[in-house]
């Protein structure tokens, strides 16, 4: 039961955090939050509802809403979580929203949200479909339906407080693999990922390593590069930290290193965007 109470603890607190990110949050039953924060305060040995929220994704007509229902044993066990979209325009194609919260709760780790990574992805679909919120078309997940079909290039910056852990570094090279993309890692601190490839395929993979659990992490910016890849689908990890650091130090990135690497690519301009210098 402490268990339990844990993780309604949790998800109060996710309740929180979605309404200062998103403004709009909807629960059912109305009385949930009462009786959760009562069993959270001990007043109740047991709570008999689920928490269902209902998000409103994106700030347009027509509108779309996210409803996602979670299980007591979220986020701090195995996660099932089960999401759909409400709009008035019948093409949302509900199936590949489900078929990507499966894959973000297989890659689940313990404790982190996850409900914010479900939004975000829904807005990159209303983005990339501004008439048709998501697609009708079948599935969106296969990566051998981007190689099959060609594509323009999309580009992805993100930028991390640090990259240090072994295991995420093997994850990140992992996942581009599985979803045929190009890029790199540069670990160390601070740390940068840059994906390149399929926007549906990158915006399935900018999710998953969301999922993960890091200090700070998030999208410095976009690009359409049209059919000039860079990476040509080859992603791996860089090395341009400083040198001369002693063992077991954390590794600093080496940023003039890092500068001659993109400006060889003909990617300066993307140093300039990560570090803010004008």
């Amino acid at each position: 039961m402490i268990c339990v109470r844990e993780n309604i603890k949790a998800q109060l607190n996710e309740i929180v955090f979605l309404e200062n990110l998103y403004g709009f949050v909807k629960l059912s039953p109305h009385s949930v939050c009462e009786e959760f924060q009562a069993f959270v305060n001990g007043e109740l040995d047991d709570v008999h509802n689920q928490l269902t929220c209902v998000i409103l994704a994106k700030d347009k007509s027509p509108p779309v809403e996210v409803e996602v229902t979670l299980p007591h044993t979220y986020p701090n066990s195995e996660l099932r979580l089960r999401a759909s979209v409400r709009s008035i325009n019948s093409r949302v194609n509900n199936r590949d929203l489900q078929e990507f919260v499966n894959l973000i709760c297989e890659q689940h780790e313990p404790g982190t949200y996850c409900i914010s990574f479900i939004i975000d992805y829904v807005n990159t679909k209303c983005a990339e479909n501004p008439d048709g919120d998501l697609p009708d078309q079948g599935p969106t997940f296969s990566a051998q339906n981007s190689r099959d079909t060609p594509v323009e290039s999309y580009r992805v910056w993100l930028l991390s407080h640090h990259i240090y852990d072994k295991v995420k570094r093997r994850k990140l090279v992992e996942l581009s693999l599985e979803r045929s993309l190009g890029g790199f890692c540069l670990p160390g601190k601070p740390g940068v990922i840059c994906l390149e490839g399929d926007p549906n395929e990158c915006a399935q993979a900018i999710a998953i390593i969301k999922s993960w659990k890091w200090r700070k992490i998030g999208v410095k910016f976009e690009e359409k590069c049209g059919k000039h890849f860079r990476f040509n689908g080859v992603f791996k990890e860089l090395t341009c930290n400083k040198a001369n650091q002693g063992a077991g130090k954390r590794l600093h990135m080496d940023l003039g290193v890092f500068l001659n690497y993109l400006e060889a690519r003909d990617l300066k301009f993307a140093f300039y965007e990560l570090f803010g210098i004008q």
